[in-house]
Order: C-alpha cells, then sequence, then structure tokens
C-alpha cells in the first residue's frame, strides 16, 4: 500500500514541477478505492482526473493535470490520456465466438502486463479492449488469433460511442438480513450460509479486487463481488428495510 500510494505521491511531484502530466498505468478496483480514500483533496494547482472510457468501467488511468495545462485544451479530456481502444472483430463471420476470458488469455499470452490494459466489453459483433498508447501498434499488428479463432484488430476512437457500452448482466432483486458478506453471498448465489463463508474462509472471494475473509464485512452499494468458480456480480442497489426488517437489494450478475 505503502509503496503504491508514494507512487501516486511522487506523480503529483512530478506534474507540479514540470507543469505537464503524469499518468498512471490501468488501477484496478482496490487501487483506485485506496487513492480515492486517501487523496480526498490535493494541491490546488493540480487536477486529478479518471480515464472513464467505458458506461460502467472498473480499471482506470488516474491523471495528474497542471491547471495551466487544461486551460489551453479544448477537446475530449480522454485524448489527453495514453489511453487507446482496439476493436477486435471476428475474420470471417459477423458472430463474436469468444468471451472476456478468452480476449485477456490471448492478451496475456502476448506478453502484456496487466498493468497495461484497461476493460474489455462486447457487443453484438465485436469487442472492445482499452490498452496503454505504447502497446497498441503491437497488438493492431500481431493479435490475429484469440484461441482457435482468428480475428482482426483495429483502432476504435468513437469515444461518444464507447461511452454507453456497459457488460451483460442479469439483475435479481431480494431482500436479506443485513449487509453481511455471508448473507449477500447467500442471495446473490443461492446457496447455503455455511457454503458462502467456506468461499470465504478460504480466500475464494474477493470485493473489490481485493480479497476478504471475514464472513462479517459489509458490503456497501456499487460493491464488486467475486467469487472463485461461481462468476462476478455486482450490487447495484441497496434500498429500505422492509415491514419485518429485512434490507431490499439489486444485484447484478455479469454474464
Amino acid at each position: 500500500m505503502n509503496q503504491f500510494l508514494n507512487q501516486i505521491d511522487d506523480r503529483i511531484t512530478r506534474a507540479q514541477q514540470f507543469q505537464y502530466p503524469e499518468f498512471t498505468d490501468f488501477l484496478d478496483l482496490h487501487q483506485l478505492s485506496l487513492y480515492r480514500n486517501t487523496y480526498k483533496t490535493i494541491t490546488t494547482d493540480i487536477i486529478a482526473l479518471e480515464s472513464k472510457v467505458f458506461a460502467d468501467d472498473e480499471r482506470r488511468m488516474l491523471g495528474f493535470f497542471p491547471k495551466t495545462f487544461l486551460e489551453y485544451m479544448d477537446t475530449n479530456i480522454l485524448e489527453l490520456f495514453p489511453v487507446c481502444v482496439i476493436q477486435v472483430r471476428m475474420f470471417d463471420t459477423a458472430q463474436i465466438l469468444f468471451n472476456h476470458r478468452d480476449l485477456l488469455g490471448a492478451l496475456l499470452a502476448q506478453g502484456i502486463d496487466r498493468r497495461l490494459l484497461g476493460d474489455m466489453l462486447f457487443n453484438d459483433s465485436s469487442a472492445f479492449f482499452a490498452c496503454h498508447e505504447r502497446i497498441h501498434q503491437m497488438l493492431l499488428d500481431d493479435l490475429i488469433l484469440i484461441g482457435s479463432h482468428r480475428v482482426t484488430c483495429s483502432l476504435f476512437k468513437d469515444w461518444d460511442y464507447l461511452a454507453t457500452l456497459r457488460p451483460k448482466t442479469k439483475a435479481t432483486s431480494t431482500t436479506i438480513p443485513s449487509l453481511r458478506l455471508d448473507n449477500v453471498l447467500k442471495a446473490m448465489l443461492n446457496i447455503s450460509r455455511a457454503d458462502c463463508q467456506q468461499y470465504i474462509l478460504r480466500g475464494m472471494v474477493r470485493v473489490n479486487q481485493e480479497e476478504v475473509t471475514k464472513r462479517h464485512f459489509i458490503i456497501n452499494e456499487k460493491d464488486i463481488i467475486s467469487v472463485r468458480g461461481r462468476g462476478k456480480y455486482k450490487v447495484e442497489t441497496i434500498g429500505n428495510a422492509s415491514k419485518k426488517g429485512r434490507i431490499w437489494i439489486t444485484t447484478l450478475q455479469y454474464i
């Protein structure tokens, strides 16, 4: 944690010293949460922005911009980040025949550091993923197979369209006695609380990409919960308590 915060401090200092933007690599939910909670305010001559590419992306870069630098910019803020988006399509068919895991596996097989990759989203005919600009040309040239499927890649710059893309999800609403992690898992997975506790104690549950091993951990709205072997979920809304004291929640299962 200290190393990560020291890196943030260093980028802020460099942005001040050289009066030029400084950027992180793509950060995960845990890192973003740590940053947001630690740096509620920063020096008045630096503006901190996040690279929000998709409608609900989880992995973002941080950019630290001198105010004087932004005063002369008249462009989409994403154009200032070292972020590219690559569109991936099947070579010989309109239907996408691979999934998120296949795409990520193909990218990591190229020797790409995960920190240089952002979110990956799909529509009916294409996959889109964000990456650091310094690796985009290599991927355009070399990413020709995902599994056994031949693909074509191209640079995609319609930021307005990308901002509308969301992961495909299935919504479920129910009530739970409390917002403890084991209660939320029981509702999401439709299994016994004892089984939920085993998932937690075995280190198989991550909340916002941080491993949680305490069953009484309190879940908040918009938390992302991943269970090894059971998928990924989001606590979309937490409502009011019912007359019997149970709490309404709506969860989204990523599909």
